[in-house]
């Protein structure tokens, strides 16, 4: 399941940071309205059109989620679920079928487009055993080591951009500017873009409006630079 769960936010390589922050948000059970709402605060920094309760069901699907029912879980079936249930037609009467799982994806759009979600469910949603030990995997230093083993000529570079956003936000303007020197003096004809996404992709840097250095980042320069 954990490969699932890889592919999956892979997949999404615009919100990796956001999928991963829901995961670790839920590694303890949370109601879906603060979910919801922790989504909704990151959101104006990631590049998507989806929702809090899409993210949510997608998640669900890959297996890093999981819904914990209420006790008293009332949830009844939604009319347009009969669109996620039409594989389910036509099997012999009489024959046993497993109940099929429904996800706020699995439900149709309305005229405009938009997706018409599962009605809510009373209960809570945890990151599952597979996205504990998936994130548990992550070897964020090793990830950003390996970067830099692999291109040993942008190390400077790396390290002075992750530097630079460590002090505030930057825009990509502004890093093109602190770095251009050094691009010159090596005849290099990669943009500014080219060495954020590669930060980005590593986790140690994100999109707040603004480019800035994550924790991941700013602990790496800690220990490099404790190192020097």
């Amino acid at each position: 399941m954990s490969e699932s769960i890889d592919r999956f936010v892979n997949s999404m390589a615009g919100t990796r940071s956001l999928l991963l922050g829901i995961m670790e948000y839920c590694l303890e059970a949370q109601q879906p309205e603060d979910i919801d709402a922790y989504i909704n605060e990151q959101l104006p920094y990631y590049p998507t059109v989806f929702t809090p309760v899409e993210f949510r069901s997608f998640l669900e699907k890959s297996g890093a989620l999981e819904f914990l029912p209420a006790e008293d879980d009332s949830f009844e079936e939604d009319p347009a679920a009969e669109v996620a249930n039409a594989a389910t037609d036509g099997e012999e009467a009489g024959e046993e079928t497993a109940e099929p799982v429904l996800y706020a994806t699995d439900f149709p759009v309305d005229e405009d487009g938009f997706l018409i979600p599962a009605p809510e469910r009373a209960g809570l949603w945890q990151t599952t055993e597979d996205g504990k030990s998936y994130l548990a995997s992550l070897n964020y230093h090793g990830r950003l080591t390996e970067l830099f083993q692999d291109e040993p000529e942008n190390v400077e570079i790396y390290c002075m951009i992750l530097a630079f956003c460590d002090e505030e936000p930057r825009t990509i303007a502004t890093i093109g500017t602190h770095i251009e020197d050094v691009l010159r003096a090596q005849q290099s004809r990669k943009n500014p873009g080219f060495f954020v996404e590669r930060l980005e992709s590593r986790d140690a840097l994100k999109w707040e409006k603004n480019w800035t250095t994550t924790k991941v980042g700013k602990d790496f320069l800690e220990q490099r630079n404790a190192n020097d």
